[in-house]
């Protein structure tokens, strides 16, 4: 298992992907399961099968990153929240 804590913090958007697309390669290739946090949901969109979300600590989704639509995000980061892109 590979935990990876903000792994593309800071990245600017290449780079990011790059990173993502090596962590997507260890799990296709060797098994391994992947377990990131990610705050960029085009990220997660792109590469999450199962998605966990938590606010305060208090779990607020689980399901698949298709089911985050645009309610969905605000549940996750407050009302106030509007989705970039």
């Amino acid at each position: 298992m590979i935990l990876a804590d903000e792994p593309v913090a800071s990245l600017d958007p290449v780079l990011a992907h790059s990173i993502m697309q090596y962590l997507e390669q260890i799990n296709r290739e060797t098994g391994a399961t992947v377990m990131c946090s990610l705050h960029f949901l085009d990220l997660v969109h792109r590469y999450g099968t199962s998605v966990i979300a938590l606010n305060d600590g208090e779990l607020v989704f689980s399901g698949t990153p298709d089911e985050i639509d645009d309610a969905r995000f605000k549940e996750i980061y407050g009302t106030e929240a509007e989705r970039v892109g």
